[in-house]
């Protein structure tokens, strides 16, 4: 995702295309985490729920990261 991010402030993308992409993107990747979960055992659900929760985290962690780097640009 941060990528797209990236990409977006280089070449003028708006705001709402950011969004629409990353919405696309969750859209898919909830669809398949459901697909999957249906016919998973215990242990690739344990997996998928690490992957899942682990991909917040650290984009959380990023998007923190990026807001706070921001900031101290901002201040004299």
């Amino acid at each position: 995702m941060s990528l797209l991010f990236d990409y977006g402030e280089k070449s003028g993308i708006t705001v709402m295309s950011k969004l629409l992409i990353i919405t696309f993107n969750y859209v898919i990747i909830f669809s398949f985490t459901v697909w999957f979960w249906s016919d998973a055992d215990d242990s690739t659900k344990t997996g998928l729920f690490y992957f899942v929760f682990g991909m917040a985290f650290f984009q959380n962690a990023y998007y923190t990261h990026k807001i706070e780097t921001l900031k101290n640009k901002k201040e004299p």
